[in-house]
């Protein structure tokens, strides 16, 4: 195929003009799993994440990487698994990959077939199948996968693709979530949603209501904006213009302030910060006390100034 051709060529010839060639030393796809089996358990021994969640990682930076590689700029990582990718030690563990593909939903998977046929000498092999339609103010499709090591199942995830998205951005790039180091192991940096945008979607989830004016129990959207909140620099202006364009985009009224939706919230985030790994703000009024923050002066109109996350201010 002409566009894998052409990905091949351009990695091939950065690699011999600034990077020492790969050497992947398993020779059979038994010893490749084997060795990954011991990895993962040595990891697990120091990780927040179990045994099983490493393993769907790494399942899901096999298919990332070759996602990126065959065709990087019709794709973009969104979702839990981009906040996963760029805060691997602390975000929640992501049960699937939310992906927006800049294309058609005719094309979507024909996208993920073409991708997933890359072969970057790992062994692993994809079975992708129609799972059904995404509806909403966003459409697409979500797939079924299936990873084989060789002829051995390794694990199954959902990938939810969209084809329609409100991003206000340029997607930032972020390293693989790869939980395991493999000499020659061959990957990609992964093409995320921007972060600003990333806030945008959790608050506009959070405060929009749902079928028949029911609140949100989107839970751990209130988690993880602590989350960013904690870990990530922003910038002020294009916090602004993210959360405008989302509440627009959604047919939402800009609210005054950050508020919980529902007092079942209360006990809703507790329950989804014990989920989320060395988490510090595990009550609801800790973690609303850090959106607000984040969050207030920027529904009141700030459009100067960087968030700081060590101190948790604007400045």
């Amino acid at each position: 195929m002409p566009r894998e051709s052409h990905s091949s060529n351009q990695a091939e010839a950065g690699a011999a003009t600034s990077k020492p060639k790969l050497v992947f030393r398993y020779k059979t796809a038994t010893a490749f799993h084997n060795a990954i089996k011991a990895k993962i358990a040595n990891a697990a021994a120091s990780s927040p994440h179990s045994i099983a969640e490493l393993r769907r990682q790494f399942a899901y930076d096999r298919l990332l990487a070759r996602v990126f590689i065959s065709d990087p700029e019709s794709w973009v990582l969104k979702g839990a698994a981009g906040l996963l990718a760029r805060i691997p030690t602390r975000a929640r563990h992501s049960m699937d990959v939310d992906l927006y593909f800049q294309g058609s939903v005719e094309a979507i998977v024909e996208g993920l077939v073409e991708a997933a046929e890359v072969d970057l000498g790992d062994y692993f092999t994809f079975d992708i199948e129609l799972a059904h339609k995404i509806a909403g103010h966003n459409s697409g499709i979500q797939v079924k996968i299936t990873a084989y090591i060789g002829d051995v199942m390794f694990v199954g995830f959902r990938v939810d693709t969209v084809i329609a998205t409100n991003m206000t951005g340029t997607p930032e790039s972020v390293p693989a979530l790869c939980p395991i180091n493999v000499d020659g192991l061959r990957t990609s940096v992964y093409r995320t949603y921007p972060v600003v945008d990333h806030i945008a979607d959790k608050h506009a989830a959070m405060i929009a209501t749902y079928g028949d004016g029911v609140p949100s129990t989107r839970y751990r959207d209130l988690v993880d904006l602590v989350l960013i909140a904690a870990t990530q620099s922003i910038n002020a202006k294009a916090l602004h213009n993210a959360l405008m364009s989302e509440y627009q985009h959604r047919n939402l009224c800009p609210p005054a302030e950050v508020t919980l939706p529902s007092p079942d919230w209360v006990d809703g985030y507790a329950a989804a910060a014990r989920q989320a790994p060395n988490f510090a703000y595990p009550t609801a009024q800790a973690g609303l006390k850090i959106v607000k923050a984040m969050l207030d002066p920027i529904l009141a109109g700030r459009t100067s100034g960087e968030w700081n996350p060590r101190t948790l201010e604007w400045v």
